[in-house]
């Protein structure tokens, strides 16, 4: 949780109430009602807060996989979210898996700017970005940017079917 991320020495990513949902089943209160009471505190504030957010940027930060799928839900409550920064981050495929997974269709709809440079993605992690962008994720991104990543003609030629066939369309 929060006090781990603080021992790695980084943030954790925005939590999604569906998410933080999830978390509170695995935790114990005295009476079970709390959790009720918690997550609905909980999805009060988160909700409006992510639903508000134009901007996010996180550099540099150890994030786990729970991190990077919890972004990815994250966002589908960023409906105004319009730049999304996640640079030297470390995400390799598997971080591009979680975070393309839990990104779903329709997520994100006014993201135009999405920065992963600096990072550890592969092939592999290009095609689980495309089928997210193929299920409708993003559909207003206009620049894409991936440099210094670990992509190569197989990983390019996985998003570029996928652009092909219609995923982002203003990219």
């Amino acid at each position: 949780g929060t006090l781990g991320t603080l021992i790695r020495g980084g943030r954790g990513a925005p939590v999604s109430p569906s998410h933080f949902e999830e978390e509170l089943k695995e935790k114990v209160f005295s009476f079970d009602k709390d959790r009720t009471v918690c997550a609905g505190l909980y999805r009060g504030v988160a909700e409006p807060l992510l639903a508000a957010v134009e901007k996010l940027k996180f550099v540099n930060l150890a994030w786990t996989a729970a991190d990077w799928r919890h972004m990815g839900g994250a966002l589908a409550c960023c409906t105004k979210l319009r730049e999304l920064k996640l640079v030297e981050m470390g995400a390799d495929d598997a971080a591009m898996a979680a975070f393309g997974g839990a990104l779903g269709s329709g997520a994100a709809p006014a993201l135009e700017e999405l920065y992963l440079s600096y990072n550890k993605i592969g092939d592999e992690g290009m095609r689980h970005l495309g089928d997210a962008l193929a299920r409708g994720a993003a559909p207003a991104l206009e620049k894409l940017e991936l440099g210094f990543n670990k992509i190569g003609d197989e990983g390019l030629r996985r998003l570029g079917d996928a652009l092909a066939n219609g995923a982002a369309p203003a990219l």
